[in-house]
C-alpha cells in the first residue's frame, strides 16, 4: 500500500520550513520617515504655540510667597530643629511628671509624681463615687496625698 499524500507547499516557503520572502525594506524606511515628520511637526506646533503664548499673554503678577510679608501660622507648628527642641521638651515632660505641684489651693488639687500615684492606686484601689457623709473621707485622702508637697516646701 502505498499512499500518495501530496503537501500542499506554498511558493513563499518551499520545503526548508521557512519563510524565503525578503522583508519590504521600502515600506519599513517610509514607515519611519512619516513618524519622524510626525513627531517634528508636534514639535514646531508645540513650541510656536509657547511662544505665541507669552507673546499674547497679559502681564504676569511678579509677587511671589517670599516676597509677602511672614505670617506666623497658627498653632500646632512644626518644630524648626526638632533634635535640639526634643531634650528640652521631654526633661519639662520628666519634671511634670516626677514631681509634686500644687494645681489648686482652693480645691486642695495636687500633682504627685507617677510612680507615688502607681503606689497609691495598689495600695488603696481606685477612686469611687463619694457617697453621702463620705466628704470628710475625701478630705482625709487629699491631706494624706498633699502630705509629701508639704514637706517638699510645695513643689
Amino acid at each position: 500500500m502505498s499512499h500518495s499524500a501530496s503537501h500542499n507547499s506554498s511558493p513563499t516557503t518551499g520545503t526548508s520550513g521557512y519563510e524565503r520572502r525578503e522583508v519590504n525594506v521600502k515600506l519599513i524606511l517610509f514607515s519611519t520617515a512619516v513618524m519622524v515628520t510626525i513627531v517634528l511637526t508636534v514639535c514646531f506646533f508645540t513650541v510656536a504655540l509657547f511662544d505665541f503664548l507669552n507673546k499674547h499673554s497679559g502681564p504676569v503678577d511678579q509677587t511671589t510667597t517670599l516676597q509677602r510679608p511672614k505670617e506666623t501660622p497658627p498653632e500646632p507648628r512644626v518644630l524648626e530643629h526638632p533634635w535640639e527642641q526634643l531634650p528640652v521638651l521631654r526633661s519639662t515632660e520628666d519634671r511634670v511628671l516626677n514631681s509634686y505641684a500644687w494645681l489648686d489651693q482652693k480645691t486642695d488639687q495636687v500633682r504627685i509624681p507617677v510612680d507615688r500615684a502607681i503606689d497609691l492606686i495598689a495600695e488603696r484601689g481606685l477612686p469611687v463615687a463619694p457617697r453621702a457623709g463620705a466628704q470628710a473621707t475625701v478630705k482625709k485622702t487629699m491631706a494624706r496625698s498633699a502630705a509629701p508637697l508639704k514637706e517638699n516646701g510645695g513643689k
